[in-house]
């Protein structure tokens, strides 16, 4: 009997490497896709009834698994659609962090996903753009930081900016001034959206055009 050539084995094992790598792919999406769903979930349903209420740690945990009364009490009282650990991711993101900008984060999470599934890979183009993403939600939770230094606007809740933008506002404005950090953050918004998202920016472009005319003549 004439034994196999190596090229229809190399070949076979060339078509199990890439059934194999297509399978991790989708593995990465559907975790990311996943992350994306719940990282959405909490954020959506973040209430701020619930800092009291969150501490989630192995005390709680093991609270959990074993029924203790008070940990479950503090469970049910949780307003989060997540429960203990989504309250405490919630709390993480939009407090401790970037404010409402953190939605940015599962949006970016499921992109990448949607990029795995279709296309095989994350381009680089993607990347930059996430970045994009990423600067103009810490821009974005800079300026709401800003604005809730105007008296007229101290009433604005701190998950509008978190609290890295309200420390970053704070900063701006003692180098720039109120007025500067609000031209600042805006123009870097612009920026970014102008040299990443064209479409987008022309758009952003034409509507401040607009409201600065309709400005102009109200003034």
């Amino acid at each position: 009997m004439r034994a196999l050539s190596p090229e229809p084995r190399r070949g076979r094992a060339g078509r199990r490497e890439a059934y194999r790598e297509q399978r991790q792919r989708y593995a990465l999406a559907l975790l990311l896709g996943l992350g994306s769903l719940l990282l959405v979930v909490a954020i959506v349903s973040y209430s701020p009834e619930d800092q009291d209420n969150i501490g989630f740690g192995w005390r709680e945990l093991l609270g959990v698994l074993r029924g203790d009364p008070a940990v479950q009490l503090r469970a049910e009282s949780v307003r989060n659609w997540l429960g203990l650990l989504g309250a405490g991711i919630a709390q993480a993101l939009v407090v401790f962090g970037i404010g409402y900008a953190a939605v940015s984060i599962p949006g970016v999470l499921g992109w990448w996903a949607w990029e795995l599934v279709h296309r095989g890979t994350i381009l680089p183009h993607v990347w930059r753009r996430s970045t994009a993403v990423a600067v103009v939600a810490l821009l974005a939770a800079v300026f709401a930081g800003v604005l809730r230094s105007i008296p007229a606007m101290a009433d604005l809740p701190l998950e509008w900016s978190g609290m890295i933008g309200a420390f970053m506002a704070t900063v701006l404005r003692q180098l720039l001034g109120t007025i500067g950090a609000i031209l600042v953050t805006v123009a870097g918004i612009a920026l970014v959206l102008v040299l990443e998202f064209p479409r987008l920016g022309e758009g952003t472009w034409q509507k401040l055009r607009v409201g600065w005319a309709r400005l102009r003549d109200w003034w």
